[in-house]
């Protein structure tokens, strides 16, 4: 979709609101004056708040190519698994103001199913390459795809979102960690 600068003003100010406030906090009032424009003209440019909301995702959320990161190809499985850690965790850095608002609106992010598809498209792609490359039967792979990528997620959250440990864990150093275990 085509935005002019007015449009791509309301979304940025959007964005950067519900991220921190949440969808229900934040009125269209305080979008209009963060984005130094008439709250009709958000009317205007995006119909509802709701619609709002989904553009703000649609217009923002990063996606690295999965090709860029990972090579279907590779019969090596310690390299497979780094690729797949890398490419979750840059999808984290890219997108982490979209987690905020999808940690904060749960259910409103869960029926538009945005960021939540990425996950599923990287199990399966791990699970067919488990299947093909490895000879895994089909439900070992599902249940190792989906231990390795919950221990990359957690790791994530916890760099980004809990910040549960201190000092901060280096991503890099407990990645090593994940894969030995996995490899």
């Amino acid at each position: 979709m085509e935005y002019t600068e007015t449009s791509l003003a309301i979304l940025e100010a959007s964005r950067k609101l519900f991220a921190a406030k949440g969808y229900k906090a934040v009125t269209t009032r305080e979008i209009a004056a963060e984005s130094s424009v008439n709250e009709i003209t958000i009317f205007r440019h995006f119909k509802t708040k709701d619609n709002l909301f989904k553009q703000v995702f649609e217009h923002y959320i990063s996606k690295p190519s999965f090709s860029k990161f990972i090579n279907e190809d590779e019969n090596d499985l310690e390299v497979f698994l780094y690729s797949i850690g890398n490419f979750i965790h840059t999808l984290f850095k890219k997108n982490l103001d979209l987690f905020k608002i999808e940690l904060a609106e749960r259910e409103k992010i869960e029926s538009m199913n945005l960021i939540n598809r990425f996950p599923d498209e990287i199990k399966n792609r791990m699970i067919e390459y488990l299947v093909e490359k490895h000879g895994q039967p089909r439900s070992a792979a599902l249940t190792y795809s989906i231990c390795f990528m919950t221990s990359v997620y957690g790791l994530c959250m916890n760099l980004y979102f809990l910040k549960t440990f201190t000092p901060i864990p280096d991503f890099e150093e407990c990645l090593d960690l994940i894969v030995d275990k996995y490899k």
